[in-house]
C-alpha cells in the first residue's frame, strides 16, 4: 500500500485485499457513504486515513491545535472500535493513530490510542 497526502490526512491507497472489504462495511446510521474512517469527506471514505495533520499559523495557540486533534483522534478510534466490532475480529487492540502539528516552521508529532477499558491515551513527542 503507498499513501497520497489529502488536505488534513495521509492515507492509504487501498491494496485489492482491503478494496474488498469496503463494501462489506455497515452503511452509517443515516443510509450515508461507507468509510473506513471517522469521516463521510468524500476524499477520505475509500482510503484508511494514516495520520492527521492540523495547521495552525506561527504564534497560534497550540492548544487549539491540540484540542481539534483530540476531537478527531477520539471519532477515529471510535470508528474503528465500530469496525473491530462489527467483524468480530479475535483482536481487541486499537492501533496507535499518529498526529502532525505544523505551527509555523515547528512541528508536533502526537501518538494516540485507547485502552482496553475505553480510555484514550496519548503519547507526545516532538
Amino acid at each position: 500500500m503507498r499513501s497520497k497526502m489529502v488536505d488534513f490526512a495521509i492515507v492509504l491507497r487501498p491494496n485489492e485485499k482491503l478494496a474488498s472489504a469496503l463494501p462489506l462495511i455497515d452503511r452509517y446510521i443515516d443510509g450515508g457513504v461507507r468509510s473506513f474512517n471517522h469521516t463521510r469527506c468524500g476524499l477520505l471514505t475509500n482510503e484508511p486515513i494514516v495520520v492527521s495533520i492540523e495547521t495552525k499559523p506561527e504564534g497560534e495557540s497550540l492548544q487549539k491545535a491540540e484540542i481539534q486533534l483530540a476531537v478527531w483522534a477520539a471519532a477515529h478510534l471510535s470508528r474503528l472500535r465500530g469496525l473491530l466490532d462489527e467483524s468480530k475480529a479475535k483482536s481487541t487492540d486499537l492501533p496507535w493513530l499518529s498526529l502532525l502539528i505544523a505551527q509555523g516552521p515547528q512541528w508536533y508529532f502526537r501518538f494516540v490510542s485507547r485502552s482496553a477499558a475505553g480510555t484514550t491515551v496519548g503519547l507526545c513527542s516532538s
